[in-house]
């Protein structure tokens, strides 16, 4: 027979034509609860793995530093500024270049075609297309070095501000820009 209003069991509704209160086995709701949760950790798996999946290329990042330098560095080169100084120039590092910095710090590796100093007037500093082009495996990181007196004189020629910002042109097409700077 059925019970009062709200104190039904989870089968009665099933059984009450028959008159009879079902009740379902302890086995099967935990069975149930299993399964649902299976499908709800599946779904979140499934969401998390696209997501890693589509950061999971290169992801180029691109610095810019004022430093001390020889005349003969003015060149592109691999790895960290470690013979380069920022601060007291060193005997024979006489003078101020701008150094773009490149690092890959995605899973994937990428191609850098081409390295240039922009200015807000559009001019475009830097080395040929495809001259320098340098493949960065994952968390690699390349230099390239800028003399600072051409920036300045291309600012002063053009009437713009001495602001620049180093522009990387990856083999895919893409473009990555680096945060403004202001050289004196």
């Amino acid at each position: 027979m059925p019970s009062a209003a709200g104190s039904e069991g989870i089968g009665s509704q099933c059984a009450r034509d028959s008159g009879e209160v079902a009740d379902i086995d302890t086995g099967q709701a935990l069975v149930t609860a299993a399964a649902v949760l299976g499908a709800v950790t599946g779904s979140v798996a499934l969401v998390q793995q696209g997501l890693l999946f589509r950061h999971s290329g290169p992801r180029i990042e691109v610095g810019l530093r004022v430093i001390w330098a020889r005349a003969e560095d003015a060149k592109p080169f691999s790895g960290p500024l470690g013979a380069l100084i920022e601060s007291q120039p060193a005997e024979g590092h006489d003078r101020r270049m701008l150094a773009v910095e490149v690092r890959n710090s995605g899973r994937g590796p990428a191609t850098v075609e081409e390295v240039t100093a922009c200015l807000p007037s559009g001019v475009r500093l830097g080395a040929e297309p495809n001259r320098w082009s340098k493949r960065f495996e994952p968390e690699s990181t390349g230099t390239w070095i800028f003399a600072l007196s051409a920036i300045k004189v291309a600012a002063d020629a053009s009437q713009c501000e001495p602001v620049v910002y180093a522009t990387v042109t990856l083999g895919s097409g893409k473009q990555v820009n680096s945060k403004p700077m202001r050289v004196e």
